[in-house]
């Protein structure tokens, strides 16, 4: 069913598919912005970013730092959800995470009908290494680094 030049149909009818659901969610929300009010729709938004930071924050780090990251990660949305709640602006938020949801969906469906119909990943075979080279850590592990330069150990 698939060519060597391009998508499978059903992974491109999935793509656009996806590429649809995203842009009416982006329509959504500027046509909801005209109508209802930009700046709540502004403030929400900034509001997912700063749980997405806080989420990273509690991820990556320790401390106080990750403290405040799950703080924010928490406090952020509750946020959001009381103020697009408050403004009646939740019907807008709704309709543009389902649309969005079925964008991430269709994106899905289409990266797996292709690798289902390409025969996975292509290969080709490589000029052979003249001067190969092996990169180690010498911080990380248990030492064997510093044993194979100081022994020779392998």
């Amino acid at each position: 069913m698939g060519t060597s030049h391009g998508p499978t149909t059903p992974a491109r009818l999935f793509a656009w598919a996806a590429v649809l659901c995203f842009a009416a969610g982006i329509a959504v929300l500027v046509i909801a912005a005209e109508l209802r009010g930009v700046v709540v729709l502004l403030v929400a938004l900034a509001g997912l970013v700063v749980a997405a930071a806080g989420v990273w924050w509690g991820l990556a780090h320790r401390g106080a730092v990750r403290l405040l990251g799950v703080l924010l990660a928490v406090a952020a949305p509750v946020t959001v959800v009381l103020l697009v709640a408050g403004s009646g602006l939740w019907p807008v938020v709704l309709a543009t995470a389902v649309l969005w949801t079925g964008a991430q969906g269709c994106s899905r469906a289409a990266l797996q009908q292709e690798h289902l119909h390409s025969g996975g990943m292509r290969s080709r075979p490589g000029k052979p290494l003249h001067h190969p080279v092996l990169i180690m850590n010498p911080k990380s592990g248990d030492g064997k680094v510093g044993r194979c330069r100081a022994g020779g150990e392998g």
